[in-house]
Protein backbone atom coordinates (compact mmCIF):
# COMPACT_ATOMS: atom_id res chain seq x y z
CA UNK A 1 0.00 0.00 0.00
CA UNK A 2 2.80 2.39 0.88
CA UNK A 3 4.56 1.56 -2.39
CA UNK A 4 1.38 2.33 -4.35
CA UNK A 5 1.02 5.68 -2.59
CA UNK A 6 4.69 6.48 -3.26
CA UNK A 7 4.34 5.63 -6.97
CA UNK A 8 1.21 7.80 -7.29
CA UNK A 9 2.95 10.73 -5.57
CA UNK A 10 6.01 10.39 -7.80
CA UNK A 11 3.79 10.32 -10.91
CA UNK A 12 1.88 13.42 -9.78
CA UNK A 13 5.05 15.38 -9.01
CA UNK A 14 6.79 14.28 -12.24
CA UNK A 15 3.66 15.01 -14.27
CA UNK A 16 3.36 18.50 -12.80
CA UNK A 17 7.02 19.17 -13.59
CA UNK A 18 6.40 18.12 -17.21
CA UNK A 19 3.32 20.36 -17.55
CA UNK A 20 0.58 17.78 -16.99
CA UNK A 21 -2.40 18.72 -14.83
CA UNK A 22 -5.33 16.61 -13.61
CA UNK A 23 -8.71 18.36 -13.48
CA UNK A 24 -12.04 17.13 -12.11
CA UNK A 25 -15.03 17.86 -14.36
CA UNK A 26 -17.79 19.48 -12.28
CA UNK A 27 -20.47 20.19 -14.89
CA UNK A 28 -22.19 18.31 -17.69
CA UNK A 29 -21.22 20.77 -20.43
CA UNK A 30 -19.05 18.17 -22.20
CA UNK A 31 -21.49 15.25 -21.88
CA UNK A 32 -21.58 12.61 -23.24
CA UNK A 33 -17.90 12.89 -24.25
CA UNK A 34 -16.72 13.72 -20.73
CA UNK A 35 -19.10 13.07 -17.84
CA UNK A 36 -19.43 14.82 -14.51
CA UNK A 37 -16.90 13.43 -12.04
CA UNK A 38 -14.38 12.42 -14.70
CA UNK A 39 -10.73 13.40 -14.40
CA UNK A 40 -9.17 15.06 -17.44
CA UNK A 41 -5.39 14.98 -17.71
CA UNK A 42 -4.23 17.98 -19.72
CA UNK A 43 -0.81 19.10 -20.87
CA UNK A 44 0.32 22.67 -21.43
CA UNK A 45 0.73 23.48 -25.13
CA UNK A 46 1.41 26.52 -27.27
CA UNK A 47 -1.92 28.02 -28.45
CA UNK A 48 -0.99 27.73 -32.14
CA UNK A 49 -0.65 23.93 -31.77
CA UNK A 50 -4.39 23.60 -31.15
CA UNK A 51 -6.81 22.84 -33.99
CA UNK A 52 -10.62 22.88 -34.17
CA UNK A 53 -12.08 19.76 -32.58
CA UNK A 54 -9.42 19.61 -29.85
CA UNK A 55 -10.61 19.62 -26.24
CA UNK A 56 -8.81 22.32 -24.26
CA UNK A 57 -8.77 23.71 -20.73
CA UNK A 58 -8.60 27.48 -20.37
CA UNK A 59 -9.39 30.30 -17.96
CA UNK A 60 -12.71 31.78 -19.03
CA UNK A 61 -12.73 35.58 -18.54
CA UNK A 62 -16.56 35.63 -18.64
CA UNK A 63 -16.81 33.64 -15.38
CA UNK A 64 -14.00 35.12 -13.32
CA UNK A 65 -11.05 33.21 -14.81
CA UNK A 66 -12.40 29.82 -13.73
CA UNK A 67 -10.97 26.79 -15.51
CA UNK A 68 -13.24 25.44 -18.24
CA UNK A 69 -12.77 22.36 -20.44
CA UNK A 70 -14.50 22.67 -23.82
CA UNK A 71 -14.01 21.78 -27.49
CA UNK A 72 -12.36 24.28 -29.87
CA UNK A 73 -14.66 25.46 -32.66
CA UNK A 74 -12.37 28.08 -34.23
CA UNK A 75 -8.78 29.32 -33.80
CA UNK A 76 -7.41 32.50 -35.36
CA UNK A 77 -4.22 34.45 -34.78
CA UNK A 78 -4.75 38.19 -34.41
CA UNK A 79 -1.38 39.95 -33.99
CA UNK A 80 0.11 39.00 -30.63
CA UNK A 81 -2.95 37.04 -29.49
CA UNK A 82 -4.68 33.85 -30.53
CA UNK A 83 -8.48 34.15 -30.57
CA UNK A 84 -10.52 31.06 -29.69
CA UNK A 85 -14.15 30.11 -30.02
CA UNK A 86 -15.03 27.09 -27.86
CA UNK A 87 -18.19 25.24 -26.98
CA UNK A 88 -19.16 22.48 -24.60
CA UNK A 89 -20.56 19.44 -26.44
CA UNK A 90 -23.82 19.71 -24.49
CA UNK A 91 -24.03 23.54 -24.68
CA UNK A 92 -25.91 25.68 -27.19
CA UNK A 93 -23.70 28.76 -26.84
CA UNK A 94 -20.03 29.41 -27.53
CA UNK A 95 -17.31 31.23 -25.60
CA UNK A 96 -14.97 33.79 -27.16
CA UNK A 97 -11.61 34.28 -25.49
CA UNK A 98 -7.97 34.83 -26.36
CA UNK A 99 -4.52 34.06 -25.09
CA UNK A 100 -1.17 35.72 -25.91
CA UNK A 101 0.85 34.01 -28.64
CA UNK A 102 3.57 33.39 -26.03
CA UNK A 103 1.05 31.83 -23.58
CA UNK A 104 -0.09 28.27 -23.02
CA UNK A 105 -3.37 26.41 -22.70
CA UNK A 106 -4.21 22.88 -21.59
CA UNK A 107 -4.89 20.20 -24.21
CA UNK A 108 -6.72 17.02 -23.19
CA UNK A 109 -4.49 13.95 -23.12
CA UNK A 110 -6.53 11.42 -21.15
CA UNK A 111 -10.00 11.12 -19.60
CA UNK A 112 -10.60 8.81 -16.64
CA UNK A 113 -14.36 8.46 -16.00
CA UNK A 114 -15.83 8.76 -12.47
CA UNK A 115 -12.50 8.97 -10.59
CA UNK A 116 -13.08 12.64 -9.87
CA UNK A 117 -16.07 11.86 -7.64
CA UNK A 118 -13.83 9.70 -5.46
CA UNK A 119 -11.09 12.38 -5.40
CA UNK A 120 -13.62 15.06 -4.50
CA UNK A 121 -14.88 12.90 -1.62
CA UNK A 122 -11.31 12.47 -0.37
CA UNK A 123 -10.98 16.24 -0.27
CA UNK A 124 -13.83 16.74 2.23
CA UNK A 125 -12.83 17.75 5.81
CA UNK A 126 -14.20 14.56 7.40
CA UNK A 127 -12.33 12.44 4.85
CA UNK A 128 -9.10 14.31 5.62
CA UNK A 129 -9.49 13.55 9.34
CA UNK A 130 -10.10 9.87 8.57
CA UNK A 131 -7.06 9.81 6.26
CA UNK A 132 -4.82 11.32 8.94
CA UNK A 133 -6.10 8.97 11.65
CA UNK A 134 -5.76 5.98 9.33
CA UNK A 135 -2.17 6.94 8.54
CA UNK A 136 -1.35 7.30 12.24
CA UNK A 137 -2.90 3.90 13.05
CA UNK A 138 -0.95 2.27 10.20
CA UNK A 139 2.33 3.84 11.37
CA UNK A 140 1.65 2.75 14.97
CA UNK A 141 0.91 -0.80 13.80
CA UNK A 142 4.13 -0.92 11.76
CA UNK A 143 6.16 0.43 14.68
CA UNK A 144 4.70 -2.06 17.15
CA UNK A 145 5.20 -4.91 14.69
CA UNK A 146 8.83 -3.89 14.30
CA UNK A 147 9.29 -3.73 18.09
CA UNK A 148 7.50 -6.97 19.02
CA UNK A 149 8.56 -9.29 16.24
CA UNK A 150 12.26 -9.86 15.74
CA UNK A 151 13.22 -10.94 12.23
CA UNK A 152 14.32 -14.59 11.95
CA UNK A 153 17.67 -13.84 10.21
CA UNK A 154 18.83 -11.82 13.24
CA UNK A 155 18.31 -14.89 15.48
CA UNK A 156 20.10 -17.19 13.07
CA UNK A 157 23.20 -14.98 13.06
CA UNK A 158 23.36 -15.20 16.84
CA UNK A 159 22.94 -11.49 17.45
CA UNK A 160 19.89 -12.00 19.60
CA UNK A 161 19.18 -14.69 22.17
CA UNK A 162 16.87 -17.46 21.05
CA UNK A 163 13.82 -16.82 23.20
CA UNK A 164 11.99 -19.89 21.95
CA UNK A 165 14.53 -22.40 23.31
CA UNK A 166 13.99 -23.68 26.82
CA UNK A 167 17.03 -24.18 29.07
CA UNK A 168 18.25 -27.75 29.27
CA UNK A 169 18.60 -29.35 32.67
CA UNK A 170 20.63 -32.49 33.37
CA UNK A 171 18.51 -35.63 33.56
CA UNK A 172 17.85 -37.03 37.05
CA UNK A 173 19.69 -40.25 37.83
Amino acid sequence: MLCLIAVVLICVVAGAALGYRPLVIKSGSMAPTIGVGSVVLSVSVHPLQVRPGTIVTFRDPAIGQQLVTHRVVRVQRAGQTVDFVTKGDANHTTEHWNVPVSGTIGREVLVVPAVGRWLTTLNLPLARIIEILGTLVLLAFLLLHWIWFTPEPARARGRLPDVDRRPEFPAAV
